[in-house]
């Protein structure tokens, strides 16, 4: 009787067979009760073979544009509008493509680094700044200049850890996107090289400023070097060869800061990677160039970009401008100690912890120092970790003494919100993560 009755259901279609249950955002309904024809008319959430499908087409193309991201990162010069270069674009096109991926359900691997890679404290740290800035700009300077340098803003800085945090890139696309990095400070260099302005005798690269393209040009060249150091045997000539042609590149910007910053970097990457000696006889010839360079100890009569380094007269008076700027920013200061003034008139501090101070008051300094905090101390755990050194433990290296150069060389830049500095530090704290899995699984990463 009972087979009967189910084969004439079969036969009529009949209602009284439960239909089936389809998980969605943690409810599971009765899918054709709920909404019949759903799944063959395209009215509301895909059927979970489609969204499966959706989810691998959107992976590799979410992936891709990560690394584009980081081999465009220093591209600021290359301009789609007044307001948009093409950095920005390529970013902007992978925070949308990455977001689409996770809502069709983009989850981790197994092998993939865990969500929370970016530490609580760099959420707090970032989000105190970003608050900081919003207060200060929306109180006291209600101005169109005011909202847009707000939302340039939030977009390089929430963007790049809310994007980063979404995507979570496993080992092999951590590999990747430092790749793309090194290979865009390598393109962006070679370009320097070739094109000198006349005006200024100060290559820039494809970035917008010399001193910013000096920047990544220490963040590339410690990661070259950490794959130098201590990575394959097939890796570490060509390695080799990319950490000169960037510390070129920092030399050839004529920015000061950049060469104090990379005077920095290399004794923090030769220490993670093991070499002690290395690490004590680059901070004492480190510590001998930043004296040199900041104290004007040599100079030079004429305007070129190695006299930037000599003392010659752009940068007697760039020294004075700076002077001025700082005392300045020390009024801004001292007028809004809560709560800063906003974004409009940061950018002149030439200095990235004032300018917090500036944008943000106490909040957003204590931001970025939270920031700062976070990555110096993952830097440090794998600097002084007992475990030989793997693929993440040179990724921390690499990625980990180039923020702490950002850091030193922010003593005299106004770069605290660009992108490179946000999507270092998580990339860090990604590596820092992977390391740290490794280690607790008992393999070596």
């Amino acid at each position: 009787m009972t087979a009967s009755r189910t084969s004439s259901c079969e036969a009529r279609k009949c209602d009284d067979v439960e239909p089936p249950l389809v998980p969605r955002a943690g409810v599971t309904l009765p899918l054709r009760a709920a909404a019949p024809g759903l799944l063959h008319t395209g009215r509301g959430f895909p059927e979970p073979g489609a969204r499966s499908r959706l989810r691998r087409r959107l992976e590799p193309v979410a992936a891709a544009g990560w690394v584009a991201s980081a081999f465009t990162v220093s591209f600021n010069g290359v301009r789609l509008s007044s307001a948009v270069s093409v950095g920005d674009a390529v970013f902007a096109a992978t925070l949308v493509v990455t977001i689409a991926w996770a809502a069709a359900g983009g989850r981790k691997r197994t092998a993939g680094v865990p969500v929370a890679h970016v530490s609580a404290l760099v959420w707090v740290g970032g989000a105190a700044l970003v608050a900081g800035a919003t207060v200060a700009t929306v109180a006291g300077q209600r101005t169109a200049v005011g909202i847009v340098a707000l939302g340039r803003f939030v977009f390089d800085t929430g963007g790049s850890l809310l994007g980063w945090c979404v995507w979570a890139p496993d080992r092999r696309q951590l590999r990747w996107f430092c790749t793309a990095f090194v290979a865009g400070g390598l393109f962006s260099a070679a370009w320097a090289w070739s094109f000198i302005p006349a005006a200024t005798r100060r290559p820039m690269g494809l970035d917008s400023h010399p001193n910013d393209f000096g920047i990544v040009c220490v963040v590339g060249a410690a990661i070259a070097a950490a794959w130098a150091l201590v990575g394959t045997a097939a890796m570490r000539r060509p390695a080799a060869a990319a950490t000169a042609v960037l510390a070129a590149g920092v030399v050839a910007s004529g920015s000061r800061s950049a060469l104090v910053g990379l005077a920095a970097a290399v004794p923090v990457v030769a220490a993670c990677c093991g070499r002690t000696a290395l690490a004590r006889g680059a901070a004492v010839a480190g510590a001998v160039v930043a004296v040199v360079v900041l104290a004007g100890v040599v100079r030079a009569p004429h305007h070129t970009w190695l006299g930037r380094f000599a003392g010659d007269r752009s940068t007697v008076e760039s020294d004075a401008g700076r002077t001025a700027a700082l005392v300045s920013s020390l009024e801004r200061v001292r007028r809004h100690p809560l709560a800063g003034e906003g974004l409009v008139s940061a950018f002149a501090a030439h200095d990235i912890y004032l300018q917090a101070m500036v944008i943000g008051g106490p909040l957003g300094l204590a931001g970025l120092v939270a920031v700062a905090t976070s990555v110096v101390s993952a830097t440090a755990r794998a600097a002084t970790g007992g475990a030989g050194p793997g693929r993440e433990r040179v990724l921390v290296a690499g990625l980990g003494a180039g923020y702490c150069g950002y850091l030193v060389a922010g003593l005299f830049q106004n770069n605290v919100s660009q992108r490179y500095a946000w999507l270092v530090a998580a990339a860090t704290l990604s590596a820092a993560a992977g390391l740290r899995s490794a280690s607790r699984s008992g393999l070596e990463p």
